[in-house]
C-alpha cells in the first residue's frame, strides 16, 4: 500500500520543483469545476509566468534556472494557504488553484505573489547578482462558458505583452481583461 501511495505521488509530482504536474493540475481542476456546478463553490486560479526565463537558462545555464524556479515555487508556496495547490503548467508556468477563492480575493494574492517574486535575488556561477519577475493571469470560475484556463491565459498575455511583471485578471461580467493598477 505504501509503495502504492509513493507511486501515486510520482506520477503527479514535478520531479524539479515538488509541486503538482500537468497531470495532476487537470484532475483538480476537473473536481473543483464540479462543485461549483454543484454547489457554486467559487475557486479562481493564477498562471504565474517567470518573465524572460529563456534568457537566464542561456546566460547563466539551466543549473541556475532549476535554482530559480525551486525560489519561486518556495515564495508561492509560502505565500499560500494549505488547500491551495500549486501545479507546474509547462518550462516557467506555474498554476495555482485557490479553492473558495472569489475574483477579488485570487487578485490581491496575485499580486502579494508578485511583489515576493520580485524580491528575489540570485547569484549566478560567475557572481553576477540577478532578480526575476514574473507576470499572473487570474480567472475564477463563472457562468460563462470555456475553461478557467483559458480566461487566465488571456490575462496572462497582456500581462507578458503589455506590461510584463504585472498582475491582470479576467472579468467575468465585462468578459474582457481588467488592467493592473500599475499598467499606463
Amino acid at each position: 500500500m505504501e509503495e502504492r501511495q509513493t507511486l501515486l505521488e510520482e506520477a503527479n509530482t514535478d520531479g524539479l520543483t515538488g509541486c503538482y504536474n500537468r497531470r495532476y493540475l487537470h484532475l483538480a481542476l476537473e473536481e473543483q469545476h464540479q462543485k461549483y456546478h454543484d454547489d457554486g463553490t467559487q475557486c479562481s486560479v493564477l498562471i504565474i509566468d517567470v518573465d524572460r526565463f529563456k534568457p537566464i537558462n542561456d546566460k547563466y545555464g539551466h543549473s541556475v534556472g532549476d535554482r530559480v524556479l525551486v525560489a519561486v515555487v518556495n515564495a508561492i508556496n509560502k505565500g499560500t494557504r494549505e488547500e491551495d495547490l500549486l501545479c507546474r503548467y509547462g518550462g516557467d508556468e506555474f498554476v495555482l488553484i485557490l479553492p473558495d477563492s472569489n475574483l477579488e480575493q485570487a487578485y490581491l494574492l496575485a499580486s502579494r505573489l508578485s511583489k515576493k517574486i520580485d524580491a528575489l535575488s540570485f547569484v549566478s556561477s560567475s557572481g553576477k547578482a540577478f532578480g526575476v519577475s514574473c507576470s499572473i493571469g487570474v480567472a475564477t470560475h463563472s457562468a460563462l462558458e470555456g475553461n478557467i484556463i483559458e480566461r487566465a491565459d488571456k490575462a496572462l498575455y497582456v500581462s507578458k505583452k503589455g506590461c510584463s511583471g504585472r498582475v491582470h485578471m479576467y472579468c467575468p461580467e465585462t468578459q474582457d481583461i481588467l488592467a493592473c493598477d500599475l499598467c499606463g
